[in-house]
């Protein structure tokens, strides 16, 4: 099955690690058609998942569930890698 992305309107994250933490930015798009700034708007950085996840509910920075997954899922992986001491690159 050919699923078509729908992205969020309000926005994409960029994910990083960082003084072993991870640290997500908030961009918003430049425009709707993949041209994205990459300016990051609002950052927060935790080692713990619920501190980022109620961060991001907070700051109302989301508006589609399954985008809210992959964010948990990114999150996740990257505390893993922390842990494990691999490198992290976002999906």
């Amino acid at each position: 099955m050919n699923k078509h992305l729908i992205l969020d309107p309000k926005g994409y994250f960029l994910i990083r690690i960082t003084d072993n933490e991870v640290e997500v930015g908030f961009c918003h798009y430049k425009d709707m058609v993949w041209k994205k700034s990459n300016k990051v708007i609002k950052q927060f950085s935790s080692k713990d998942k619920k501190e980022i996840i109620n961060w991001i509910n907070n700051n109302s920075l989301i508006s589609k569930e399954d985008h809210m997954e992959y964010m948990k899922r990114e999150i996740k992986r990257a505390l893993e890698c922390i842990k494990t001491k691999k490198e992290y690159i976002q999906d």
